[in-house]
Formats: C-alpha cells, sequence, structure tokens
C-alpha cells in the first residue's frame, strides 16, 4: 500500500483517489492482486483508447484514465446534510459535458444513469463500504452515498 497516497483530497482528486485504490487491491490481505475488472478504479486504470477514442491495446495509447473524484463529476448544492460541498472552481463532467445529458441519447455516448465516483463516504465510519455515486438526469443530477455492493457504471475520465 502506497502511504504517499493518503493525502489525496478525495472530493477533488480522482487521478489520486484511483492511485490509492489500486494501489489497495494490489496488495489484498490474502496476498493475491484483486484483477482490475472487479472494481471501479480499477477498470479505470485497465482503460486505454487511441487519440480518437477507440479501444486501444497496442501502439499509442492513452493510459491515463481514471475513476472520477465526486467533485470532478458535478457540483450540486448541499441539498441533504452529509452532501459534499465542492469548490466552485472545480471543471466537472455536468458543465462541461451537459449535452451528454439527453433523454433522447443513445448508446455509450450518452451521459444519464448512475455511476461511482472515487470518492469514498469517509464521515460514514465505514469508508471501506460506502462512496459517492452521481445520477446523471435531464431534470437535475444528484449525488448519493451508497452501498460499494450496488451495481453502478464507471465513466472514465482523463486530464487534457
Amino acid at each position: 500500500y502506497d502511504t504517499s497516497l493518503h493525502d489525496c483530497d478525495g472530493k477533488v482528486d480522482g487521478a489520486c483517489n484511483t492511485a490509492r485504490i489500486v494501489s489497495y487491491y494490489s496488495r489484498p490481505m490474502q496476498h493475491v492482486p484483486i484483477e482490475y475488472q472487479y472494481y471501479a478504479a480499477g477498470v479505470c486504470k485497465a482503460y486505454q483508447t487511441d487519440e480518437q477514442g477507440h479501444t486501444c491495446t497496442e501502439g499509442h495509447c492513452l493510459t491515463d484514465w481514471y475513476l472520477p473524484a465526486i467533485c470532478e463529476m458535478d457540483i450540486v448544492p448541499a441539498l441533504i446534510p452529509e452532501s459534499i460541498v465542492c469548490p466552485s472552481h472545480i471543471q466537472n463532467i455536468v458543465a462541461n459535458l451537459n449535452h451528454l445529458i439527453d433523454i433522447n441519447c443513445e448508446g455509450d455516448r450518452c451521459l444519464s444513469g448512475s455511476y461511482w465516483s472515487s470518492t469514498e463516504h469517509y464521515d460514514s465510519g465505514y469508508p471501506q463500504y460506502s462512496a459517492w455515486d452521481e445520477d446523471f438526469n435531464v431534470s437535475g443530477s444528484s449525488q448519493y452515498n451508497d452501498d460499494k455492493n450496488n451495481q453502478y457504471g464507471v465513466r472514465c475520465v482523463r486530464a487534457f
């Protein structure tokens, strides 16, 4: 476990969160690494595309994808007591890709439904069981903290 990654700002630094999560699952208690496809941050760590966004396995592949932190997904007003308060200057998916949240959109280039963030729910007392997710919806997106056993989507991002 890489102890230098303890200083992530969990609500805004998805790249650091992803590295921390991958480091954790790379050295589980049984000393057998958990394969990337079995957890959301691992899916993003393993994701590779070419410059056009197509799956890439050889040549010049973009490999710096990560699971976004909750504030990188959206900045929502603190509507519920345990809501995350995000800095207003953070770039986020809803602000930059709002056109993908469309009721008439189809396919994997659309953005609607619930997706995991890399932000654990630290205030729960059990961050190993609870994390934040974003429900992208044309009528207004919402953030929730949910049990990690729930099956939600994964949207990997990368910094430009």
